[in-house]
């Protein structure tokens, strides 16, 4: 097995346990035009979308159950 083998090897196992994936169906156009938002503030998609629903939630005061916490 190469390096290059081997390191993805490792980030597959560490994204198989430590992140998860969420899959979105969205009208076309829309991932596009939210990238080009994010870039324009210096974020990914990804971040973006994560910084949004936690103000929301920190704004609504909602905690998620036990064992959550927001950054």
């Amino acid at each position: 097995m190469s390096y290059d083998e081997k390191a993805k090897a490792r980030m597959v196992k560490y994204m198989q346990s430590k992140r998860e994936s969420l899959r979105l169906n969205l009208p076309l156009g829309t991932k596009d035009l939210w990238k080009d938002y994010a870039a324009d503030y210096g974020m990914s998609v990804t971040e973006l979308i994560t910084k949004l629903i936690e103000k929301d939630m920190k704004e609504h005061n909602w905690s998620g159950g036990v064992g959550f916490k927001l950054k």
